[in-house]
């Protein structure tokens, strides 16, 4: 069989315990991984490659796992890259190498990688990324957050939709009603309530277990950031016109509402579940006291 994919000068091979996949790279910055199924290529025409990876340099070595689901590239860049072979997507980036990376190779239980450089080292790397989840796809995942115990994951999106997964990647439920993108969640610490906002100005809140939309709150401006407090009695809403609103997280009334002296893109409670700490475009972080149109105290930030 021959397979095809490369337009110059191929440089390494690899090829995964279970034979499952063939992984290749060279001279023209991609990582090419096919597939060794009898069927691959049909009446003896060269294998397609099942993708195509773009690399920021030429491909010195590759290294498949064993299963095939994840290839190992060490290029010219000084960095090592882990890509997920099925999503086509980066897991993760390895830096450390101060010269070119020339070989990498996955430990036999793939829990590792080693590589070698022109820089006279050779590392140990332990890949943290598990996998990688096309939410929303063709658009931006602008948030995402673990639900209660950790066992699922919620994300928003360009698209408008809020949805939840298993970890495996496997979808749960969507939860309806948005009618714009949206670009902030929380959830609420014991997992119930799911929280929402963007760019149509509304503040929409489902419960978890089954979708249900409970709270839908028109907001001044598009919605920035929100969090739950604590002791998950509040839930504060940052929007665009600068206003900070807290909100009872179980019936949606409003308890408060501030304004901020200038343009803000993040805010968290306090543990005390009394202050709010705000961040903004003036390199400032802000501690409000949500009863309280006042700042306790402003915090240089970013210089």
């Amino acid at each position: 069989r021959v397979f095809a994919g490369l337009t110059d000068g191929a440089s390494d091979v690899a090829v995964a315990a279970d034979s499952s996949r063939l992984a290749g790279g060279g001279i023209d910055k991609n990582v090419y991984v096919w597939s060794l199924a009898a069927d691959a290529a049909a009446n003896d025409q060269p294998v397609p490659p099942l993708g195509t990876f773009l690399q920021p340099g030429p491909v010195n070595r590759v290294s498949l796992n064993a299963d095939g689901s994840r290839v190992a590239v060490a290029s010219e860049d000084a960095e090592v890259r882990l890509w997920d072979t099925a999503l086509g997507v980066e897991l993760q980036r390895f830096a450390g190498h101060s010269g070119p990376v020339l070989d990498v190779a996955f430990t036999k239980d793939g829990k590792r990688m080693v590589s070698g450089g022109a820089d006279g080292s050779a590392r140990v790397w332990t890949p943290a990324a598990v996998r990688a989840i096309v939410a929303h796809e063709g658009q931006r995942v602008n948030d995402a957050a673990l639900v209660g115990s950790g066992a699922q994951l919620a994300s928003v999106g360009g698209d408008g939709h809020a949805l939840l997964w298993t970890l495996e990647g496997e979808p749960v439920r969507s939860f309806e009603g948005s009618t714009a993108a949206l670009t902030t969640l929380a959830v609420k610490a014991d997992g119930s309530q799911l929280a929402a906002g963007g760019k149509d100005q509304h503040l929409r809140v489902w419960t978890v277990a089954d979708g249900k939309l409970v709270h839908d709150v028109e907001t001044a401006a598009a919605i920035q950031d929100l969090s739950y407090s604590p002791d998950q009695l509040k839930l504060s809403v940052l929007d665009a016109a600068h206003n900070v609103s807290v909100f009872n997280s179980e019936d949606a009334t409003p308890l408060h509402q501030l304004k901020s002296p200038t343009a803000e893109s993040a805010l968290l409670f306090a543990p005390s579940n009394l202050e709010i700490f705000t961040a903004g475009g003036d390199n400032l972080v802000r501690e409000l006291a949500y009863a309280s149109p006042t700042a306790v105290a402003s915090l240089p930030a970013h210089q």
